[in-house]
């Protein structure tokens, strides 16, 4: 099965950011955006509502990966 790319991925691609510039940003290791990427881990409750607010992804678009009805 192919995996989607991350919303937030694409929102850093358009905005020519990498990795590192994300995890300075959240206080986090670049190890730990790379696990969120590659769908290893998730992104913290606290984390994903700073996210959303910058980017304006939704919340459980970054916490589950698609929005849930």
């Amino acid at each position: 099965m192919e995996q989607k790319e991350h919303p937030l991925k694409k929102y850093m691609t358009a905005r020519g950011w990498n990795q590192a510039e994300l995890a300075r940003y959240l206080g986090v290791s670049e190890a730990m955006i790379s696990y969120v990427f590659l769908g290893k881990k998730s992104f913290g409750k606290r984390q994903a509502v700073r996210i959303s607010s910058l980017t304006k992804i939704p919340v459980l678009v970054l916490l589950y990966g698609k929005a849930h009805d």
